[in-house]
């Protein structure tokens, strides 16, 4: 209101507001930028987990088919000791 009335305070009054409103740009620059950061980080986490995973996953199942024919082998060697047992 007073600003209205005096040009220089008028001047002043502008000059203060974009200078606000460009800190103010910049904070929103700021913080939108650290969100992409942040957000990157973090889905190159989850995939580096995921990868993580997947790998472990394809190991458990190759150890699993390792263990059944083990299974398998093993059974087959105990019906042939049973087979010789009875000769």
């Amino acid at each position: 209101m007073i600003a209205k009335n005096n040009p220089d305070l008028l001047q002043a009054s502008n000059d203060l507001y974009t200078v606000n409103a460009d800190e103010i740009i910049r904070q929103q620059a700021r913080a939108r930028a650290d969100a992409e950061f942040w957000e990157r980080n973090k889905n190159a986490k989850i995939k580096q987990l995921e990868d993580t995973i997947i790998e472990q996953d394809n190991t458990i199942a190759e150890n699993q088919k390792l263990l059944a024919e083990k299974d398998a082998e093993l059974l087959r060697l105990q019906k042939e000791l049973a087979k010789l047992k009875q000769l």
